[in-house]
């Protein structure tokens, strides 16, 4: 009956690689030697095309999803200046948050290869749509208080 060694009897064994690693040419192969290494070169450049055909495809589809998102925030902006009403003070900063929120939602999904990459596109999004937020916000508020002012001008001048 075979015995199990012991931790001792398989310390004292050795490691050490008992045949050293030769490269063979294939031409001293022969001709089977050849078609071997070109099989084998043939199989690595086809795993090498499979893997960047695989990194564009989920680009594709990341920048596809980016752009949708993009697409999904610039309708946003519009329905939100639409329904800012008379006085919008305050839709800069509300139109951000609400930014950010959909935007670390939306980053949740991406992979992480692409993460920098979206990262970079979304805080560059995010700084156009505080510029626009803000010079909506100010118009908008100027021409509210102008047209208060107004009224409050007429109102004063029918009293007289």
């Amino acid at each position: 009956m075979a015995k199990i060694p012991t931790s001792e009897a398989l310390d004292e064994v050795s490691t050490t690689n008992v045949r050293p690693v030769v490269a063979i040419s294939p031409a001293a192969l022969g001709a089977q030697g050849a078609a071997a290494q070109k099989l084998a070169d043939t199989g690595q450049q086809l795993g090498g095309q499979l893997m960047r055909q695989q990194k564009d495809a989920e680009e594709y589809e990341t920048t596809k999803k980016f752009v949708q998102f993009d697409i999904d925030q610039d309708r946003l902006f519009d329905e939100s200046k639409q329904s800012a009403g008379e006085n919008p003070e305050g839709f800069a900063n509300s139109f951000q948050q609400g930014y950010q929120d959909r935007a670390k939602e939306f980053f949740k999904g991406v992979p992480d290869a692409q993460k920098s990459k979206i990262d970079l596109m979304l805080t560059r999004r995010l700084g156009q749509y505080a510029g626009q937020a803000r010079n909506f916000e100010t118009h908008a508020t100027d021409a509210y208080h102008v047209n208060d002012l107004s009224k409050n001008l007429t109102d004063l001048g029918s009293l007289s």
